[in-house]
């Protein structure tokens, strides 16, 4: 099973940490995205995506006009930066020192109000953990899922099934992921000694959609 993990578009406003700011894409990136998928060589079978609209919104032009069944999961939305989520960079000026301690140490260095990098862990983890659980229950070994995420979420995913330590700061300030990026996933299910081992492998990471 292929599980290709897409990060939204680029957002509309200032540059800013967008996590749980409900933040738009262009209608224009949401076109072109839709296109590309529909000409690129991903096919896929369910489309799961965050609930924020930057990434829902795709996710509600494919389902609508390819007719693929799609499902949104609230663990696999971004971060929570807190009190300088969504605030534009040019009006945080005198709290750059706070910025600047977060990023080259977002384990230890949490932003204000902000959601711990431990609780964001554990949450896309689990969700992550939810949809391998339904997709083996539906017998989806042979399907290939679009899962609609966020650059935080995507770092997590690539941490974990790779057996990196995600406090790690380097990999949030050294792992590009791009926006409109496909990062593919492949989860197999071999026969062993007569029970069944599931194998999760990162094939590709933040190839350009567009």
């Amino acid at each position: 099973m292929k599980i290709y993990l897409l990060r939204h578009g680029k957002v509309e406003g200032e540059p800013a940490l967008y996590g749980s700011t409900d933040a738009p894409v262009s209608a224009d990136i949401i076109e072109q995205m839709a296109q590309a998928l529909k000409r690129g060589s991903i096919t896929f079978d369910l489309v799961v995506s965050s609930p924020l609209q930057r990434c829902s919104t795709l996710a509600d032009k494919l389902h609508a006009e390819g007719e693929i069944p799609m499902m949104s999961m609230a663990g696999f939305r971004e971060m929570d930066f807190g009190l300088y989520d969504g605030q534009p960079f040019e009006q945080l000026k005198d709290e750059w020192t706070h910025l600047e301690r977060f990023w080259q140490d977002p384990a230890k260095k949490p932003l204000p109000d902000a959601e711990c990098l431990a609780d964001f862990e554990h949450r896309v983890i689990k969700s992550w953990n939810e949809l391998l659980c339904i997709a083996s229950m539906n017998q989806w070994h042979e399907h290939s899922i679009l899962l609609i995420t966020h650059g935080g979420v995507i770092r997590v995913l690539i941490s974990h099934i790779l057996g990196i330590d995600s406090s790690n700061p380097k990999l949030f300030s050294h792992l590009k992921i791009a926006n409109a990026s496909v990062t593919t996933i492949d989860h197999s299910i071999y026969q062993h000694d007569g029970a069944e081992e599931a194998v999760t492998t990162v094939e590709s990471i933040a190839l350009p959609l567009l």
